[in-house]
């Protein structure tokens, strides 16, 4: 197979391996450039990549791949998202960070060509406001989940955001709507793992020398109604369907999260068939001298879902 390569540029550089090739593969899903890495279709600098590589410029990336599969997955020869008109709730925005609420139902980044994703919102309103940078969101929730995502809009936003979301600086706070009655507080840790078939993510104990990431999660129970409760959920780590598994393996899924055993539920008269489960705060720490300092010691929170008011959210 013919060797096919690029060398990365200022703007591209100091950021996330993986954060640039899904900028270059825009139209591959990111489950699909991780699969490429592992079986070391791609190489940066002639060796073995992760994707957790901080990037510079002039760093060569070599793709193994057939000319028409690398093709397939770009839009354009540029390979930059394309902007999409549509509704954007900013919670937030400076020259370098806009913080948004996700609608559920709203795919964050394309898995298709053409696709309405928040990425390809916040894209043409950065467009419309004569931004060059093209934006990045450091946050991913999954469809159905709602809530702030942290979008980069200038380079040092993107450098920023990754600092502090990959050193775990940032307190993310989810409000969880779930089946049965639960009661008090808890802290749940174990071990992370996800089957890329069925794209379902299994927590179970730790043990000694499990290579597989750890994850915790921290958990309130805030009020039950009806064999349903409102929980307030903060993620320590951040893994992919972290709170569902973790949810779900306590015995108290998510309403209407199928995936992992929730039911749609009806509440006070209203139906609910998506999971219920909301990003509603981000705090950031006490660093004003450090990455993004108009950001030090702030706390951002994104209106709640109708379901958590129906549930008497915000508790008096």
């Amino acid at each position: 197979m013919p060797e096919n390569q690029l060398t990365l540029t200022p703007n591209q550089a100091n950021r996330r391996l993986d954060r640039v090739l899904r900028q270059h593969f825009d139209l591959a899903p990111p489950s699909l450039v991780q699969k490429w890495l592992r079986k070391k279709r791609i190489k940066m600098n002639g060796a073995r990549a992760t994707g957790n590589e901080t990037t510079q410029a002039g760093d060569v990336l070599t793709f193994y791949l057939a000319p028409e599969t690398m093709a397939g997955f770009r839009s354009g020869p540029d390979a930059v998202p394309q902007g999409h008109p549509g509704t954007l709730a900013v919670v937030y925005q400076d020259a370098d960070v806009w913080l948004v609420n996700k609608p559920a139902g709203l795919l964050t980044h394309a898995s298709a060509a053409g696709q309405d994703t928040l990425l390809g919102r916040v894209i043409f309103r950065a467009r419309e406001a004569g931004l060059d940078y093209t934006p990045a969101v450091c946050n991913r929730l999954d469809r159905n989940t709602s809530g702030l995502v942290a979008c980069a809009v200038s380079l040092q936003g993107a450098q920023g955001l990754a600092v502090l979301f990959a050193g775990r600086e940032v307190a993310k706070d989810y409000l969880a709507l779930v089946q049965g009655t639960l009661t008090g507080r808890g802290r749940l840790e174990g071990v992370h793992t996800k089957d890329a078939k069925t794209n379902r993510a299994r927590i179970v104990p730790a043990g000694a020398g499990d290579a597989a990431p750890r994850v915790v999660t921290e958990y309130e129970a805030l009020r039950a109604e009806g064999g349903l409760t409102l929980v307030r959920v903060r993620i320590i780590t951040g893994k992919s369907h972290q709170i569902r598994a973790h949810m779900a393996g306590l015995g108290f899924p998510l309403v209407g999260d199928v995936k992992y055993g929730g039911k749609p539920a009806t509440l006070r008269g209203t139906p609910y068939h998506h999971q219920c489960l909301h990003a509603y705060r981000l705090g950031f720490p006490q660093a004003p001298g450090g990455v993004l300092p108009q950001l030090s010691g702030k706390v951002f929170s994104a209106p709640a879902p109708e379901w958590a008011h129906t549930m008497g959210y915000p508790l008096s």
